[in-house]
């Protein structure tokens, strides 16, 4: 069951940190670390404390784990 969070004054719904997490295929510790490390941006807080992501950090995360996969791939690695 997806639950908006509406912030007031905003223009749109907002996604809990699950929503977003399992929408990009990552989990909540890696969602977290790219918080801290600066990739995404940190989220608005709901009335109640929960963290508000807006939609597009669905694909920023999505776009992280692409990226991450290709540096770990042989066909991005320099020859020895």
């Amino acid at each position: 069951m997806r639950q908006d969070i509406v912030l007031q004054g905003s223009s749109g719904p907002y996604l809990r940190s699950g929503q977003v997490a399992e929408q990009a295929g990552v989990n909540l510790q890696t969602q977290r670390h790219n918080e801290r490390r600066g990739l995404i941006a940190d989220p608005a807080r709901s009335p109640g404390g929960h963290r508000a992501y807006p939609p597009e950090t669905i694909t920023l995360l999505t776009v992280i784990k692409v990226a991450q996969r290709l540096a770990a791939s042989p066909w991005m690695r320099s020859p020895s």
